[in-house]
C-alpha cells in the first residue's frame, strides 16, 4: 500500500498531487483529543535522531500569484472541508516550471494564514521522506518505537504512521502536509514498488491535460 492510499483509507486524509511529476499535498483535518490518563506528548530520545525540518520554504513564494484563479479556488476548497469530506485525493500534473510548486506554497500560506499546522516533505529520496516524518512524529509526541521504525525503515512504518494520525494526536488539527519533489513516485511506496498507475487507489491527472 503506498502512503497516499494508506492516507485516503485509515487516516482521512484529502491529499493534492503536484510535480514535475508529481508534488503531494495532503489535508489532515483532524480534532485535538484527549487520550484517557493521557498526559503531554513524551519527549523523544536519541532514537528520533535522522529528523529534518518541515518548515515551508514560503521565501520561494511570489507576493501575488497570477494566472491560476480557477486552481486557487479548488485549493481554497479544502480549507473549509470537513470529516469524511476532506478524504480524498487530488493530482496536478505538468511539466517543469509551470507553477505546480508555486501553488503548494500559496495554499500552504493560506493554512498558515488561519493558523493552521503546515508540513512541508522533501521525498526526493527515501532518507529525506523518513527525516521529515520523524520530524513530525517527533512534534506530535509519537511513540518512540514508531519513531524508530520510521528510522529504520521498517516494513510497516507507513501503516503505522497513518494509523497514529487516524488516532488524532493533539497538534495536528487541520494541518496541511506537503511532499516535495515527488519526482519518484516509489519513494513514497511503504514496499517500494507502489506507483499511482498500479490501481492501489490513487487519483492522477496526465500531464498536459485540463487542469482538473
Amino acid at each position: 500500500m503506498d502512503l497516499l492510499s494508506a492516507a485516503a483509507s485509515a487516516a482521512g486524509v484529502a491529499a493534492l498531487g503536484v510535480g514535475a511529476w508529481q508534488l503531494r499535498v495532503a489535508v489532515l483535518d483532524r480534532r485535538d483529543v484527549r487520550r484517557a490518563g493521557g498526559g503531554p506528548p513524551r519527549s523523544p530520545s536519541a532514537d528520533t535522531t535522522g529528523a529534518l525540518p518541515v518548515a515551508a520554504p514560503y521565501g520561494r513564494l511570489p507576493s501575488e500569484v497570477l494566472g491560476r484563479d480557477g486552481l486557487k479556488a479548488e485549493l481554497r476548497s479544502v480549507l473549509t472541508r470537513r470529516g469524511r469530506r476532506a478524504s480524498q485525493v487530488l493530482v496536478l500534473a505538468g511539466m517543469g516550471g509551470v507553477g505546480k510548486s508555486t501553488l503548494a506554497l500559496w495554499l500552504a500560506a493560506e493554512f498558515r494564514r488561519r493558523g493552521r499546522p503546515v508540513w512541508w516533505v522533501n521525498v526526493a529520496d527515501s532518507m529525506s521522506l523518513r527525516g521529515g516524518i520523524v520530524e513530525i512524529l517527533r512534534r506530535l509526541g509519537a511513540p518512540e518505537s514508531l519513531l524508530r521504525d520510521v528510522n529504520d525503515a521498517a516494513p510497516t512504518a507507513a501503516d503505522r504512521f497513518w494509523t497514529f494520525l487516524a488516532e488524532r494526536p493533539a497538534g495536528s488539527r487541520n494541518a496541511l502536509l506537503v511532499f516535495d519533489n515527488a519526482d519518484v513516485p516509489s519513494v513514497l511506496a511503504a514496499d517500494g514498488t507502489s506507483t499511482p498507475a498500479d490501481g492501489a487507489g490513487w487519483v492522477r491527472k496526465a500531464a498536459g491535460s485540463s487542469p482538473w
